[in-house]
C-alpha cells in the first residue's frame, strides 16, 4: 500500500466522520434557546468541526503522487489557504481573481506555497495572471525553475507567471 492510498482513505474516513458530527451538532441546535450558553458552547464546536474540515482535507491531499493537474490556481490557494494560516500562525490576506484551468504541478505547488508560509513573517499572496507571493521564498523559485515559469523579483517579494494563466 502507497501513501496516496492511505491518504485517500483517510480522506474519506475524515470526510465521513465529519458529516456525522456536523449532522449532529445541526440537531442540537436546533434543541438549544437560541442565544443561550449551551448555544453558544455549540456553535464553537460546529467552528471549530469547520476549521478541522478546511485544514485536514487538504493535508491529505499533500500525499498525492507527483503529477499535472488542471486546477484553478485561485482554487487551489483557497482551498489552501486554513492549512497555510496553520504553517504561519495567522491569517494570511490573500487577493484572488477568479483563473481559467491551468495545468499546475500536484502536490509540489501546495507545498512549496507551505513551505513558504512556514515563515510566518508578515505574508500575502496575491493570484490573478502572476501567482505574487510577499516575501519571496526559496522553494517557490526552486518550483517556478523546475516548471519554467518566469519570476521577477519585486522590492518586497516575488512574482511567478504560472505558464497557461
Amino acid at each position: 500500500m502507497s501513501l496516496p492510498d492511505v491518504a485517500a482513505a483517510l480522506r474519506h474516513a475524515v470526510n465521513n466522520w465529519l458529516m456525522v458530527l456536523g449532522a449532529n451538532l445541526d440537531m442540537l441546535a436546533r434543541r438549544l434557546p437560541e442565544g443561550s450558553p449551551e448555544a453558544r458552547q455549540l456553535s464553537r464546536a460546529v467552528e471549530a468541526a469547520r476549521r478541522l474540515e478546511t485544514s485536514i482535507l487538504p493535508f491529505t491531499r499533500l500525499a498525492a503522487l507527483p503529477s499535472r493537474e488542471e486546477a484553478r490556481p485561485d482554487r487551489l490557494l483557497a482551498d489552501l489557504a486554513p492549512l497555510l494560516e496553520v504553517m504561519a500562525g495567522r491569517a494570511i490576506p490573500m487577493e484572488l481573481e477568479k483563473l481559467p484551468h491551468v495545468p499546475l504541478p500536484r502536490p509540489g505547488l501546495e507545498l512549496a506555497l507551505l513551505e513558504w508560509a512556514k515563515g510566518g513573517q508578515s505574508l500575502t499572496l496575491r493570484a490573478g495572471p502572476e501567482l505574487e507571493c510577499r516575501p519571496g521564498h526559496p522553494a517557490l523559485a526552486a518550483l517556478a525553475e523546475a516548471e519554467g515559469w518566469p519570476v521577477s523579483q519585486t522590492a518586497d517579494g516575488m512574482v511567478l507567471r504560472i505558464n497557461g494563466a
